[in-house]
């Protein structure tokens, strides 16, 4: 899987937190500090959900890659 790729976040999450760090900026900005809160506590609950860490292939002939953080 070789490409453009962010090593953070999955390419479908990025749209969704550049939204939430706009709107957390902007109730900062044109609010209070208590406003921002909610759409802060919002982008890092997305960028758990969106995360995308690098995952090792094991070098054992026929192993088995989980498709999520399970065991198989």
């Amino acid at each position: 899987m070789r490409g453009k790729r962010s090593p953070f976040v999955a390419r479908e999450g990025i749209p969704f937190l550049i939204a939430g760090i706009a709107a957390s900026f902007a109730a900062w900005r044109f609010g209070e500090l208590a406003y921002a809160i909610a759409p802060a506590l919002l982008v890092t609950w997305m960028f758990l959900i969106f995360r995308d860490p690098v995952r090792g292939v094991p070098a054992v002939p026929l192993g088995v890659i989980s498709p999520v953080d399970g065991t198989v």
